[in-house]
């Protein structure tokens, strides 16, 4: 189940470096209830039992344990988003869409 462990990691860190109750953190609640939904049931079609920190009680991949960062953390976070530049900031979404296309929005008017 590393596969199921690296997609929860996604939802986690969303909803870490987003704030409580943002869209992006409200995206990642919603598509995290319905992987674990889709995944169970997978499971149960092939006969396979789930591990026993499956469905939310994961905390990162492959048993590492990162706690949730604190308010300031994520204040220090936001601030230091706004160093970067518009071109190095393009290449981080370049990257994360070849990488993972979906939580990428795409609005053609904002690409020019």
């Amino acid at each position: 189940h590393d596969a199921a462990e690296d997609v929860r990691l996604v939802w986690n860190n969303c909803k870490t470096y987003n704030a409580d109750g943002s869209d992006f953190y409200l995206l990642a609640e919603s598509m995290s209830s319905k992987f674990e939904e889709k995944f169970a049931k997978i499971l149960k079609e092939l006969n396979i039992a789930p591990r026993s920190d499956a469905a939310g009680g994961g905390s990162g991949s492959k048993g590492s344990t990162i706690s949730p960062p604190t308010l300031d953390e994520k204040k220090s976070f936001a601030k230091l988003l706004y160093k970067i530049t518009k071109e190095d900031l393009g290449k981080v979404i370049i990257e994360l869409d070849q990488i993972c296309p979906q939580p990428i929005t795409k609005n053609s008017a904002e690409d020019q």
